[in-house]
């Protein structure tokens, strides 16, 4: 068996036919890390301490991109009403075969970083993304859904905090 090997990707920035491509121009993507938040608990009877589920840390992407494109901008700012959706579109190749990654990511730029200037150098444009919604599909299938104000946690199709939802008469 083999290492994957990312083969290329793009991103997109805006959903539908707002989407803008920016394939050629994408260097880097840090997709979110997913954390669960916990806190040691250790009681009587017990020999070692155990670790308790608390919810997710939050969810946040950033990429880096060579272009200055006005329309990256709309983002800026963490206003409820002004989340933008990016997606991640990338090339596996495993064994030989070609896998299809998607990232689906919907939130507001809480950085803009315009790098250092160098004469004869490309630029860079850094953006950090607050995440309200994360969605990851290997080979069309979907891994990882995570909404954070939906209360939603589906990793595999079973959603982890439904349960939840339910009890606090959450639709």
């Amino acid at each position: 068996m083999l290492p994957q090997v990312i083969r290329g990707m793009s991103l997109f920035v805006g959903s539908g036919n707002d989407a803008r491509g920016y394939a050629g121009v994408i260097e880097e993507v840090t997709p979110p890390k997913m954390t669960i938040k916990t806190e040691e608990f250790r009681a009587g009877g017990m020999d070692a301490p155990l670790e308790i589920d608390l919810g997710m840390n939050k969810l946040e992407c950033s990429f880096t991109i060579a272009n200055y494109d006005p329309t990256l901008f709309k983002a800026y700012g963490l206003v409820p009403g002004e989340m933008v959706t990016c997606t991640l579109k990338g090339a596996i190749e495993e064994d030989g075969t070609t896998v299809p990654v998607e990232m689906t990511m919907t939130g507001s730029w809480k950085e803009v970083d315009f790098g250092s200037w160098k004469s004869g150098q490309k630029v860079q444009l850094k953006v950090a993304i607050a995440l309200k919604n994360y969605k990851l599909q290997i080979n069309g299938e979907e891994q990882l859904f995570i909404d954070v104000q939906g209360m939603i946690r589906r990793v595999k199709g079973t959603d982890k905090l439904e349960a939840t939802r339910k009890a606090l008469k959450i639709s």
